[in-house]
Parts: structure tokens; sequence; C-alpha cells
């Protein structure tokens, strides 16, 4: 799928018909390099994912607001 957006971007955006899609022809290194950014990006989003939960359960943890430490302090 990334390889037929790339193909549209360069064609539309560029004017540039790079055929990636022919496997005869050698992979273009501006192809593998969309690739790569495309899952860059990906990674970015899931790290701030992450991340936005870690802080919930520091800030929770930090204000005495998690009730499941509560319950097991108990026990």
């Amino acid at each position: 799928m990334r390889r037929f957006s790339f193909d549209i971007i360069c064609k539309f955006s560029f004017g540039m018909d790079l055929e990636c899609f022919i496997p005869s022809l050698p992979k273009s290194k501006l192809a593998d390099s969309f690739n790569l950014a495309s899952k860059l990006s990906k990674l970015k989003e899931a790290i701030g994912v992450v991340d936005n939960v870690a802080m919930k359960i520091i800030r929770q943890r930090r204000t005495g607001d998690d009730e499941d430490d509560e319950d097991n302090d108990k026990s």
C-alpha cells in the first residue's frame, strides 16, 4: 500500500513516475526513504500514546488517586 501511495504522490505532485511496482527495476532510495518515514511517523504516534498513559499513571500515583494501590495496601 505504501508503494502505491508513494507512486501516486510522485506522479501527481512531482510529475515523476518511479514505477515502483515493476519488480525488474531496482528499488528507489526515495521510495525506501518514504517507507522509512512512514514507519517512523507511526512509531512517533505510538510513543506518544505510551507517554500519555505513563504520565497519567505517574500523576495518579503522585496525587494518591490510584484506587488499585489503595485496595492492595488494605490486603
